[in-house]
């Protein structure tokens, strides 16, 4: 039974009283609706002008009179492991901040608040009456399988006191850059396993931008395909989503300096220093695609109110404006080589589809995908659209003289598994110029140990020895 819509869902949690509390949405607050259907309830909404992005992660405390959550923050975008932890009261609505941080909070039957940070999970002794913190936080669990982009933890607590777990595997996080030719042949292009994200190709095809985790740091590195050279961009705060200028001097992305959201450019040869090209007017930017011409920036933005939109800068102006601003997700999108027209991703059909509308506007849109759809990118003589569906790549022939048309989609090969990232990552994958072939970050999983699920029974009874031992 579908009780209501709820995507991009970050957490939720079953009641005593068969009330769910969950976080329907990447940017948004608390819900709470009956197990058996019905309306729901709007609870708790961040405050952005205190810097909140979203609630997420619910735990609902014994007897059901209140709710602990994460609060993300503008400054925890892409490190959702050190966040503040709230909790509300549901029968007066009263909040306050725990003084502890870290993401994911599960009480324990032994009287105790779980929460995890960085791969740890800590325990504090908690009042679940008074909802209060007692005492210091003690780590009591290591290597714990943390997700620091959503701050999700693979752990959980039942009722008699049992733990289950994944444990956390190095390597499995590192991958390999490969291509993937319409032949369904994949091959290596080299340099080191790294944890790369949103590879981006070069206009002349020889060089690849991406960003690249190492720990909680993440920065642009740019790889010479011919000579196998990594070279570091960016070195300041957190970098993400390159995007190259039309000419291949310099590179766009996604820049969090302190609590703020930028884009910036800098010269690809590092030569010159960062420039603001569009300041933080939102919790986040991501961008996207620049017109052939150089003048327009598009990129994606998330707001509370209207979750992901696409906006477009135009260079030299003093503000930008929306493109696709609507109460559906509208994410990822790429003006065509031509310039008259842009490809993007939404759900406002119940699932994300590609879909093209006129550049830059207005006009009517086409859905191109059938199936499942997302990461769309041209080719580069405009002739053809490629997206991702479920495991297969998919091209659309497209005719751009008088009005816009595409053909049936076809599937031109697989995706290789396993991946780093996700669909909807802002990018996923990237197309050559001549669209040939396409490049992935392929996850060495074969060199960790098998993702496996760990339970220990009766876990708290070594909880309450290990908080007894760190008096």
């Amino acid at each position: 039974m579908v009780l209501c819509d709820a995507p991009m869902s970050r957490g939720g949690a079953w009641g005593s009283d068969d009330m769910i509390i969950f976080a329907p949405t990447l940017f948004g607050g608390l819900v709470r609706i009956s197990s058996a259907g019905g309306p729901s309830e709007l609870l708790a909404s961040p405050d952005a002008s205190k810097g909140e992005r979203s609630y997420r992660w619910p735990e609902i405390l014994p007897g059901g009179r209140a709710v602990v959550f994460v609060i993300a923050e503008a400054k925890d975008v892409g490190l959702f492991t050190q966040s503040k932890i709230e909790v509300e009261r549901l029968d007066t609505r009263e909040k306050k901040i725990l003084p502890i941080q870290g993401t994911y909070p599960r009480y324990s039957p032994s009287r105790h608040l779980l929460f995890a940070r960085e791969g740890r999970v800590f325990a504090v002794p908690f009042d679940a009456h008074r909802l209060e913190v007692t005492g210091p936080a003690v780590p009591v669990l290591d290597g714990v399988k943390t997700c620091l982009n959503s701050g999700v933890a693979s752990f959980s607590i039942a009722h008699d006191g049992s733990l289950v777990y994944l444990p956390r595997s190095n390597s499995a996080a590192e991958g390999s850059l490969v291509w993937v030719d319409r032949k369904n042949q994949v091959r290596g292009l080299g340099g080191p396993s790294r944890r790369y994200s949103s590879p981006a190709i070069s206009p002349d095809g020889q060089r690849v931008a991406l960003a690249i985790f190492s720990g909680n740091d993440v920065d642009i590195w740019v790889y010479e395909i011919t000579h196998g050279t990594l070279t570091r961009l960016t070195f300041d705060g957190r970098s993400t989503a390159p995007l190259w200028s039309v000419d291949g001097r310099r590179i766009t992305y996604r820049g969090t300096r302190g609590a703020g959201s930028e884009i910036f450019w800098r010269p690809t040869d590092g030569s010159g220093a960062e420039e603001t090209v569009l300041s933080g007017a939102s919790l986040i930017q991501v961008p996207s695609s620049w017109s052939p011409d150089g003048k327009f920036l598009v990129y994606w933005t998330a707001s509370t109110e209207t979750g992901r939109d696409i906006w477009v800068f135009r260079l030299g102006e003093q503000k930008p404006r929306p493109f696709l601003q609507t109460k559906f997700d509208e994410l990822q999108p790429k003006i065509s080589p031509d310039g008259h027209w842009i490809a993007y991703t939404s759900n406002e059909s119940g699932q994300f589809q590609v879909y093209v509308q006129p550049f830059p506007g207005p006009g009517g849109k086409w859905q191109v995908s059938t199936d499942a759809g997302s990461n769309r990118t041209w080719a580069g003589t405009g002739a053809e659209l490629f997206y991702l569906s479920l495991n297969k790549i998919m091209s659309v022939s497209v005719t751009t003289h008088t009005t816009f048309s595409a053909s049936v989609p076809r599937p031109i090969a697989d995706i290789p598994s396993p991946l780093l990232g996700t669909a909807l990552a802002n990018s996923f994958y990237d197309a050559s110029p001549d669209g040939q072939r396409f490049l992935f970050v392929k996850a060495n999983k074969e060199n960790g140990p098998p993702e496996e699920v760990r339970v220990v029974l009766n876990w708290t009874e070594e909880l309450k020895q290990l908080m007894s031992n760190s008096k």
